[in-house]
């Protein structure tokens, strides 16, 4: 949103990262180190996340944020709402041109606390009700976690912000 965007320049050197929970890079489709670290699979699979490795992993990467920062500089960061609720919603619908089809595309998301992952992903659905989609695996990272390591790593002012425009993800703007 044009209005955290704004929120995120702000002081002598503002550093927007919108962490969406270890987004893969889509050129290369190598895991972010906090999906998969040290272990065998990775972002396109359903694999067992190290709880303590990932929260390590996290910290080393927000305190690198930190270092990037000037005195009283803002860190914005996100991520989804603890309580997101499962859900598959249609975001599109394509017009398949060459081949005369309709599909939709949808955007599915749900949580597995007990396992501490969380899904994220888009599927295609055909109109015979088929739907394709790689599963997008990552830590459930909890709100108090995200809280915690940025207080871990140095940020002394740590504010919620509600912004009209943003209902899936919880944000924050930590100064240095």
């Amino acid at each position: 949103p044009a209005a955290a965007g704004r929120l995120a320049g702000q002081g002598a050197a503002g550093v927007r990262r919108r962490h969406r929970q270890g987004q893969a890079d889509s050129r290369d489709h190598q895991p972010h180190p906090a999906v998969s670290p040290g272990g065998a699979g990775g972002w396109h699979e359903k694999i067992s996340i190290n709880k303590a490795k990932t929260l390590k992993i996290l910290k080393e990467t927000l305190a690198i944020y930190y270092d990037l920062l000037k005195p009283n500089g803002y860190l914005y960061i996100d991520k989804f709402r603890d309580a997101e609720i499962p859900d598959k919603k249609v975001v599109a619908r394509l017009n398949i041109k060459e081949t005369n089809e309709q599909k939709d595309v949808i955007f599915y998301v749900e949580r597995k606390p007990g396992e501490n992952i969380r899904f994220a992903q888009m599927l295609l659905r055909d109109q015979k009700g088929i739907e394709t989609g790689l599963p997008n695996v990552a830590y459930d990272l909890s709100e108090d976690e995200m809280e915690q390591l940025l207080k871990e790593v140095g940020f002394k002012r740590i504010e919620r912000l509600s912004l009209k425009t943003e209902k899936h993800f919880i944000i924050w703007l930590a100064q240095k």
